[in-house]
Parts: structure tokens; C-alpha cells; sequence
């Protein structure tokens, strides 16, 4: 059996589905997992501490054990040389090959469509004590202790509420992925959906100082402009209503805040689903929801790599323009065929690549077939 060591930078969303997928498998006896602190590469990223899960594989099958690092930042770069160092295998959730040529990119591989979820596989043990691992060893313990020490004692209970089915209402804490399933043959409204937020100076100074910001929050405000004046009735959704969209896109800003539990009816109930590109051009975690819930997908085109790819026209429909997104949109609304198609495609695309247990199943697969590739 395969052993797994596991260090998480930090408990919380962003790694939530890379556990959620080994809790699943350990409950299937196709792996042992445990925590360990010592032996990985110190945190030098405080900007980015939520997004690296750091692991070590044994077995009696491995000549030595395997380092692997998975890393679920945004955007494609590497942002710390010491866990690429460090891996035999660095498996990128925002993977572009090109952005690794001065660096060993060739132990550098796409992990494949990410998003935020829960197992009720996990035992409330594992995330006391992974909270106050990641916690111990972060720098946010040093510099915000009081935060640190809420989130150690606060997951846990939250984790106890979530296996008794009383899931506490906030996004932050991810939801288990049979919230998420609607088979392709269940009923839904011709209806279009599209939920979305701005992004202020404030949240990303860097990139609103290049424009960067600019134009994601223009896209996304001129989608909803044009979704809104072709479909009418037929759309619902715009910008998440904060002070700066009101500010600057109250035209297309949402009369009240949804939350995250309005946004599961919104979605799941909607027969086609839009996204847009997210910072540094990420695919947003809707992507997968929308799969779960075998919802048809109309989205700016996907730029980076995954494991198995996406087909244009079979899985989605990409666009580069708020009109041909609404063109894409009333085509679907038109051709019951190809929606019915699109939807199954979407669903089993999620099943087979995206659902927690399977893509961990696969990396795992991958981390310890990868020295007899190479």
C-alpha cells in the first residue's frame, strides 16, 4: 500500500480538494495517510501560504521515497524555486510549459481543474491536527497569532457541523462534492446564469497598477451588460454587490448578495452557465461546479494545460467577446441536442478527472510511475 505523508501550508480551500481526495482514498484502503511538520521545504511565501500541499509517497514497490509538490497558486509561474527543488515531481494547478523552460520543467506537469470541496471521509481528528500543523509552521502564527489561533480551534467545530449535515453558511468552508452533483438527466430551466465580483485596487495593487485588473473587471462587467440586454428574464446574475461595483458598475451589480448557498440554487438550476478568466488568466473554481452539476459551460478560452483536455465544442464553448458569448448562449437555448450532449460531456469530464478522489488517484498514479517515464 501507498504511503503518504502529508504537510499542508495552510488548512483551508485552496487544499481542500487535494485532501478531500486522499481522505477518500485512505477510506477505500488504497492508501495510509498521516501529518508530519519536519522534513519539508520552509515557507518563504507569505503572500501565497494557502496554496502548496507538500507530500512524501513510500511503499515497498518505491526504491526511495518520493517528494512531490502540488502547487495551486494562480498563474503559471513557479513561485518558489525551493519546492521545485525540493520535488521529484511538482504537479502545477495553472500549468503553461512554456513559463518553465529556464527552470527543470520537465518534473513539472499540469494537475489538473481545481476547486473547493469536503470529504465526510475526513475524521474530525485529521482536521484538528492538520489546522494546527499548518498553523505551527506558518508565518501567520508569528504575525497574526490571533487569526491562526481562531482558525485551529474554529475548523474543527465547523468540520463537526458539516458531518452531522449542518454546514455553516459561508463559502470559506467548502461543501462535500454530492452538494455539487446533478446528473445530466435531471430537469432544468432554459435560463442563463452568471455570477461574478470586481476587484478593487485595494485586493491586487500590483496588477491594478499594469491594468491587469482593468480588463478582467471590464470583461466581466460588459458579459453581464450584454447577457442582461439579450436574454432579459432569461439571464440571472451580474456583479457581487461590494462598495466599489456599486461604485463603478452599478448598472450590472446585483440588488442583494446571494451568497454562496444562492449561488449552488442559481447555478444548479440554470441550464447554461458563464465564466470568465480569472487573475493571471486562472480558470475560475466555477468551471467544476458547473461540471458537477452537468450544466452546460460557456467560458473565455481555458490557457492553461490540464492531463486531459478539454475539446471546444464538446465540453464548452469558448468565446472572446461579450457577443459571442450571448451568440454561443442563444445556440444552446436553440439546439436541445447539443445542450443534452454538452451536458453529459461536462458531467463525465468531472467524474473521471476532476471529482476529489479520482484526480488524487491520478496524481498519485502519475507521482509514482514518473521516475520509470523519464
Amino acid at each position: 500500500m501507498l504511503r503518504v505523508t502529508a504537510f499542508c501550508e495552510v488548512m483551508g480551500a485552496y487544499t481542500s480538494q487535494v485532501f478531500a481526495g486522499m481522505y477518500e482514498l485512505r477510506a477505500k484502503g488504497e492508501i495510509e495517510l498521516r501529518f508530519r511538520r519536519t522534513g519539508f521545504p520552509k515557507q518563504k511565501l507569505p503572500e501565497n501560504p494557502h496554496a502548496y500541499v507538500l507530500l512524501i509517497l513510500d511503499s515497498e514497490h518505491l526504491s526511495s521515497p518520493l517528494n512531490v509538490c502540488i502547487d495551486l497558486v494562480d498563474g503559471g509561474g513557479i513561485s518558489s524555486i525551493e519546492h521545485l527543488s525540493w520535488s521529484d515531481i511538482y504537479f502545477k494547478r495553472s500549468y503553461r510549459e512554456k513559463d518553465y523552460a529556464h527552470l527543470d520543467h520537465k518534473k513539472v506537469v499540469p494537475f489538473g481543474l481545481h476547486y473547493a470541496c469536503t470529504s465526510l471521509n475526513e475524521q474530525i481528528r485529521d482536521r484538528t491536527i492538520s489546522t494546527l500543523l499548518s498553523n505551527i509552521n506558518i508565518s501567520q502564527l508569528r504575525t497574526r497569532p490571533i487569526r491562526a489561533l481562531k482558525r485551529t480551534f474554529s475548523h474543527p467545530v465547523k468540520f463537526a457541523l458539516m458531518k452531522r449535515r449542518k454546514p455553516p453558511q459561508s463559502a470559506a468552508f467548502p461543501m462535500t462534492e454530492d452538494v455539487f452533483d446533478i446528473p445530466p438527466c435531471t430537469d432544468t430551466k432554459a435560463r442563463i446564469y452568471y455570477r461574478t465580483r470586481v476587484y478593487s485596487p485595494s485586493m491586487a495593487p500590483k496588477l491594478h497598477s499594469s491594468g491587469a485588473i482593468q480588463i478582467v473587471n471590464d470583461m466581466r462587467a460588459n458579459t453581464i451588460r450584454a447577457l442582461k440586454a439579450h436574454f432579459g428574464d432569461r439571464f440571472f446574475g451580474g456583479l457581487r454587490p461590494t462598495d466599489f461595483s456599486l461604485k463603478h458598475y452599478r448598472d450590472c451589480t446585483m440588488r442583494d448578495e446571494i451568497g454562496f448557498h444562492g449561488h449552488l440554487q442559481a447555478m444548479q438550476s440554470s441550464l447554461v452557465c458563464v465564466t470568465t478568466s480569472g487573475l493571471f488568466d486562472s480558470i475560475d473554481w466555477k468551471v467544476p461546479e458547473y461540471m458537477a452539476a452537468s450544466r452546460c459551460i460557456v467560458s473565455e478560452q481555458f490557457k492553461y494545460g490540464l492531463p486531459e483536455d478539454l475539446v471546444e465544442g464538446v465540453h464548452y464553448r469558448s468565446f472572446a467577446s461579450p457577443a459571442e458569448c450571448v451568440a454561443h448562449c442563444q445556440f444552446i437555448l436553440d439546439n436541445p441536442d447539443t445542450a443534452k450532449k454538452m451536458r453529459e460531456a461536462a458531467y463525465h469530464y468531472f467524474q473521471g478527472n476532476v471529482k476529489a478522489e479520482n484526480i488524487m488517484r491520478s496524481s498519485l498514479r502519475r507521482a509514482v510511475n514518473f521516475p520509470e517515464q523519464h
